[in-house]
């Protein structure tokens, strides 16, 4: 019994050096899509991101007051289908709050302010001003909190459109999604502590089977 309670409390002093932290909101969410053509995707948005400051903004998106880019806020953007493919990419995150996602895709019944993926990053700060990739995102986050905090609610992001694809001269090719979810990533503190609380529920079960 002495050498079981020796192991495990070495093995909870191990975690406790490391980080001793409770679960929290991640700033990392995972979005996992399919798409009509047959397609799967998925990418990873960091909503600690810091915004583009205004004076650094791209062009289109002084158009209108309050439009927000996080460039390289997306990590991991991977997409396969029969007629497209591309893994592992970064790219951009555009939010547009005085622009109604359903008003402006014909969607009304969906609500939220249109957002986007944009693929590759620093597309967006490329003279032609189309990038390649699109993936429209409706937002229903606190956009008072903006640009200083993204939600990190995946219920903030709980609606999508297509996977567009734009060519060189703005021709744009549309597969609408099927599915959509997003779930937060844990960060490596929460993780860290739900291991310690593991260890201690460990250590008192063993403790009572062990008394009994």
């Amino acid at each position: 019994m002495q050498k079981i309670s020796a192991l495990l409390m070495g093995a909870t002093l191990a975690i406790s050096s490391s980080a001793i932290a409770l679960p929290a909101a991640a700033a990392q969410l995972e979005f996992s899509f399919t798409t009509e053509s047959g397609g799967t995707g998925s990418f990873v948005l960091d909503t600690d991101t810091t915004a583009v400051p205004e004076a650094d903004l791209p062009s289109f998106f002084t158009i209108r007051e309050g439009n927000q880019a996080y460039l390289g806020a997306v990590s991991d953007f991977s997409f396969s289908s029969p007629d497209v493919s591309f893994e592992g990419l970064d790219a951009d995150y555009g939010v547009f709050p005085a622009v109604e996602f359903g008003e402006l895709l014909g969607v009304p019944e969906v609500s939220g302010a249109y957002t986007a993926v944009y693929a590759p990053a620093g597309c967006l700060f490329e003279p032609t001003s189309f990038c390649p990739t699109e993936f429209p995102i409706a937002y229903t986050g606190d956009l008072s909190a903006l640009p200083d905090e993204l939600s990190d609610d995946p219920e903030a992001y709980a609606q999508g459109f297509d996977l567009a694809r734009v060519d060189e001269i703005g021709v744009i090719t549309s597969d609408p999604l099927t599915s959509l979810s997003v779930k937060s990533v844990p960060e490596p503190g929460a993780m860290a502590g739900m291991l310690l609380l593991g260890a201690v529920g460990l250590g008192s079960s063993l403790k009572k089977r062990l008394a009994d």
